[in-house]
């Protein structure tokens, strides 16, 4: 299979979501994931590249509004002001989760995973314990407690009875079927978790336990915020190594031989902390810096700077 992701002015910024794209496991296959993004004029400086994930700045949502209001919604952008759009529309959330999350259980062979929930429509805080790898029905523990396994469905569905224990619990009586309240990709070893329908316009916040549960898990470091920010304020914005993201935009994707991906006119930085396919990486006029490292997360500020990255 061949994907190739572009604007018709060859822009990633165009495409304000996350797209996940699993080439499959057949033997012998070469699928290959194009990703264009040769037009953009500057907003794009910092590209990351992670074993699973393509990171473009461009890509991020710049807001979801929660409002029943008809309002305005800007995408300003200072740098492409040909590509600022204005819409009108009532309660867009409604099209839009606020919270979905993504995790990779890499090199993990065998135990336990917890995902833990706080969910502020009803101020509680579960925990769900799985199994994994996956396996087929439920298996007992010593505790005699039946957890279930890490298909996309079965987990999807204990997260649903985790935020609502009645079905019938909803509408403004209390007694109307509730919807949907989480929905569940899988994506090679990846997870992808989307709160909508009766969590849609409410925050769901979730966090992932695997210390001393999950044999040979490798977590990875990534740009974006996470759920596990350190207590130390002066260091919130700095990335860390995590089990877990909120993940509204970019790119994941698995069983992919070859990754292709064009940068813009300007000068980039490219941070690539690994990879499961053979990468190439184009960019055009500007000064570019490439790191090559798993600890590799520089920007435009301190990329001149850096002689030696470890890892």
């Amino acid at each position: 299979d061949v994907l190739t992701v572009a604007s018709d002015d060859s822009k990633l910024g165009k495409i304000k979501a996350l797209l996940a794209f699993d080439g499959g496991c057949g033997e012998g296959e070469t699928n290959k994931l194009l990703l264009d993004n040769s037009g953009d004029t500057g907003f794009d400086k910092v590209l990351n590249v992670t074993r699973h994930l393509v990171e473009v700045e461009n890509m991020k949502l710049k807001e979801v509004i929660k409002s029943t209001e008809v309002v305005d919604i800007i995408a300003d952008n200072s740098t492409d002001p040909d590509n600022n759009v204005t819409t009108k529309c009532s309660n867009p959330s409604s099209t839009l989760p606020v919270n979905s999350y993504w995790f990779n259980l890499r090199g993990a062979t065998n135990g336990l995973f917890i995902l833990e929930l706080n969910d502020t429509e009803t101020g509680d805080v579960r925990n769900a314990t799985f199994v994994y790898p996956p396996i087929d029905g439920q298996v007992e523990n010593d505790d005699e407690e039946r957890r279930p396994t890490t298909n996309a469905s079965a987990i999807a569905g204990v997260l649903q009875g985790k935020l609502i224990f009645d079905e019938k619990s909803c509408g403004q009586l209390g007694t109307t079927k509730c919807s949907y309240a989480v929905k569940t990709w899988q994506v090679g070893d990846g997870y992808l978790i989307f709160f909508i329908g009766e969590r849609l316009k409410s925050t769901v916040t979730m966090k992932l336990f695997t210390e001393g549960l999950l044999e040979g898990f490798q977590p990875e470091l990534f740009q974006n915020e996470t759920n596990h920010i350190s207590d130390d304020t002066t260091i919130v914005d700095t990335p860390q190594t995590v089990d877990i993201i909120e993940r509204n935009s970019d790119v994941t994707y698995a069983n992919v031989q070859v990754l292709d991906i064009a940068m813009g006119t300007e000068s980039v930085v490219v941070n690539v902390r690994g990879t499961t396919a053979k990468t190439s990486i184009t960019t055009q006029g500007g000064d570019d810096y490439f790191f090559v490292s798993s600890e590799a997360n520089q920007d435009e500020t301190n990329s001149a700077d850096i002689d030696v990255l470890e890892g």
